[in-house]
């Protein structure tokens, strides 16, 4: 063992942060040739990630997950983090990789860090032998030590045979799936101590690869599970949090509270944010690190999740009154069947919060659809299996399926009557009422739909709005957007949600029945009175 390597035993932690002070400078902007001095935040996070070791004196974390807002330096930290593990590693024949979701990105990423290390002769000669960089190809070459840094993208064909000691995830958000990131995560296998890091933003589906690797960082960092290889740390602002205060702010982005940040640009991204509904989108993905919706987001995620108690036992269920909404899809689309079952008089909930509902929702969707997204598709079949969807055969839906559940559920529940789209079911509606089956047209219009969009808000908010936490219908909560015409009528828009919405569509138009049916008895019956 030389002597160098046992200096990095007793200390990496320091090591590290001495490799970013005095090999590494900044290279764009005010700060550009300027010593890398990692700012509080950077230092605590080299310290932890490259400090720890196991008992056998190798580094101790494998993976390390870091998601923060924009422009908290977490650029300049990966292209560092690249030139530490090609350069400082102790590993003869490193194999260093930057990887990131297309080829302007992984662009960017190496001439950061190209331009590091042509601003240090000490990283540009190792060992009296020139390093060698190649532009075009976007790799690094160390002939003393046999060891290279090759920049990847998602995009572009890439080598299943690699053997990586390190790389780095950039945005894992926008990699449209797993694969590259799988690749280097398994040819990691052979090395003594590998180190993966994930560097990402907060992205705007709940869905896919990022948010898995989210929701596992958060369940170490919440004590839920336990995986002493995996370092977590996330910097998001509560979602309960007011996001104009300052203190919201100041909670999740720590070059802010090291001064690097100003608050006077995040006062004016907060006024332009409290104005234009895709500004605060914005505002609370970039600024603030919250995971939302692309479009004009439409359900409060908070209220939406407060209401997914248990639902009734479908003996409990059964002859209930209940309205029905169909939402049909026909081939990347999903088919949803909604039954709204309101409350019972004598139901201790109504005492509580007022009168509300149950919510029941069936989903389907073609195999072919499935099969076509890549990113989505393992999370489909997670619900599949688990009852939340079904996936039918075929490239097409179905819709004899969807017929002969409704009239299933007839059977079952007293059912009241059923909303349709009339452009896109008439002939199945007319099936369905010759079999007794009670049908209504809705129009997707802004005036049909405003009211029950408006009561789905209130009853969330009141907590009287029971799905049961449906965690497909969740999913599509959080993807819902709405469009807004000139009076302020609202109602689902398709073209500008983030992702699949048709189970809250069909829900709406269910809730859209319950109010105009619920609510003509109570007419007619003051009436007569009168």
């Amino acid at each position: 063992m030389t002597a160098t390597s046992t200096k990095q035993k007793a200390d990496p932690g320091q090591r590290a942060v001495n490799f970013f002070r005095y090999r590494l400078h900044h290279v764009k902007g005010m700060y550009a040739k300027a010593p890398f001095v990692p700012t509080a935040w950077q230092e605590q996070w080299l310290r932890e990630v490259f400090g720890a070791l196991r008992p056998d004196g190798m580094r101790q974390y494998r993976t390390a997950y870091l998601e923060i807002p924009k422009k908290n330096g977490k650029t300049t930290l990966i292209a560092g983090v690249l030139a530490k593990m090609l350069y400082d590693d102790g590993e003869f024949g490193a194999e260093v990789y930057s990887a990131a979701a297309t080829r302007e990105q992984a662009g960017m990423t190496y001439q950061i860090l190209a331009s590091m290390v042509r601003q240090c002769p000490r990283l540009l000669k190792v060992d009296g032998r020139p390093v060698k960089l190649y532009d075009r190809d976007k790799r690094i070459y160390i002939p003393s030590t046999e060891s290279f840094f090759q920049a990847l993208s998602a995009d572009a064909d890439y080598n299943d045979g690699i053997n990586p000691s390190a790389a780095v995830i950039d945005e894992l958000h926008r990699h449209r799936n797993g694969d590259l990131l799988a690749v280097i995560d398994e040819g990691m296998g052979t090395r003594s101590q590998p180190l993966l890091c994930v560097i990402t933003t907060a992205g705007g589906v709940r869905v896919g690869v990022c948010w898995d690797w989210h929701e596992s960082a958060r369940k170490i960092i919440e004590g839920i599970e336990v995986d002493s290889s995996f370092h977590a740390t996330i910097y998001a602002a509560d979602e309960k949090a007011d996001i104009m205060k300052e203190k919201t702010w100041l909670s999740c982005n720590p070059a802010l509270r090291d001064g690097i940040l100003k608050l006077e640009d995040f006062r004016q991204a907060a006024r332009k944010a409290a104005s234009m509904p895709t500004a605060e989108l914005n505002f609370r993905r970039l600024r603030l690190n919250q995971w939302v919706a692309h479009g004009r987001k439409w359900l409060n995620r908070v209220h939406w999740n407060q209401c997914g108690g248990l639902m009734p036992r479908d003996d409990e269920l059964l002859g209930r009154v209940c309205y029905g909404g169909i939402d049909l899809g026909e081939t990347d689309d999903l088919s949803a069947w909604a039954k709204l079952f309101p409350w019972q008089a004598d139901d201790p909930r109504v005492e509580t919060f007022g009168a509300g509902y149950d919510l029941l929702v069936d989903l389907w969707m073609p195999e072919a659809a499935v099969q076509k997204r890549r990113q989505l598709a393992p999370q489909l079949r997670r619900w599949a299996k688990a009852g939340f969807i079904h996936i039918v055969s075929g490239d097409s839906m179905d819709h004899e399926i969807v017929y002969a559940k409704v009239i299933e559920d007839a059977d079952r529940y007293d059912i009241q009557d059923v909303g349709y789209d009339p452009w896109k079911m008439k002939q199945l509606a007319m099936r369905l009422e010759e079999q007794g089956v009670p049908m209504t047209p809705v129009r997707m219009s802004p005036q049909t739909m405003s009211e029950p969009c408006k009561e789905l808000e209130l009853l969330l908010a009141k907590k009287r709005f029971n799905h049961g936490g449906n965690p497909a219908l969740r999913w599509m909560a959080d993807n819902a957007a709405v469009k807004v015409d000139p009076s302020g009528n609202i109602r689902p828009d398709k073209s500008t949600s983030a992702e699949k919405i048709d189970g809250i569509v069909a829900s709406v138009i269910a809730l859209e029945r319950a109010m105009r049916v619920e609510v003509q008895p109570e007419i007619a019956f003051y009436s007569f009175a009168d």
